[in-house]
């Protein structure tokens, strides 16, 4: 099974050409076959779940907070194998700050 998890709500679009949220699940969803499942929902809908692939999108904060370090632990520790995220260009500068 692959998991497909959003943090947030909005949908967001691509930035400087990055792919959208829509390419990439458009991407993953060719390269599964019938036997896999792809499920969306939140990110705490998932704790305590895994899946061999996870692409978490809609990571999108202006500034570092509880909230986003759990949001993101609990994202980014679902995929068993292999996991993509999709972010805006403000939260990428944020993780990148915090993992120099």
């Amino acid at each position: 099974m692959a998991i497909v998890i959003g943090a947030n709500a909005a949908p967001t679009s691509g930035i400087g050409g990055r792919q959208t949220e829509l390419q990439v699940l458009r991407e993953l969803e060719q390269a599964l076959t019938d036997a896999y499942t792809i499920v969306a929902d939140t990110v705490f809908r998932f704790k305590g779940q895994s899946a061999p692939a996870v692409v978490f999108t809609e990571i999108d904060f202006a500034e570092w907070s509880p909230s986003a370090t759990r949001r993101l632990f609990v994202g980014l520790t679902r995929a068993r194998v292999h996991w993509e995220w999709v972010m805006s260009e403000a939260a990428q500068r944020l993780i990148a700050g915090r993992l120099a």
